[in-house]
């Protein structure tokens, strides 16, 4: 984590230094709140076009209990990621699931 805070202070216009260490509070760390920001940023500074941002959020906002934002995120990761990551539709679309299954 040292490691990717210094890569955002030095590259702090780069949404993907965001994007990785956006992956690394959710994966490595556990903070989904520190991830959200994170993947917010990336998407910010690309203009929404960092499709990987869009997964992670929906995982962050999911972590959170932000059902109806995270099935906003996700569906907006599953209309933009390239057709060679299709081996996460799967994955996305029961999460999708099930959080529109809970109260």
């Amino acid at each position: 984590m040292d490691l990717l805070n210094q890569a955002v202070s030095l590259q702090s216009s780069d949404p993907l230094v965001y994007l990785a260490r956006g992956r690394g509070f959710y994966w490595i760390e556990g903070n989904a709140v520190s991830a959200e920001a994170d993947f917010r940023k990336a998407l910010e500074l690309s203009k929404g076009l960092t499709v990987l941002a869009w997964q992670g959020l929906g995982d962050a906002l999911s972590r959170q209990g932000k059902k109806t934002e995270a099935i906003l995120a996700y569906e907006k990761y599953l209309a933009m990621r390239p057709k060679s990551e299709a081996h996460h539709d799967a994955q996305i679309k029961k999460a999708i699931a099930v959080l529109r299954s809970q109260p």
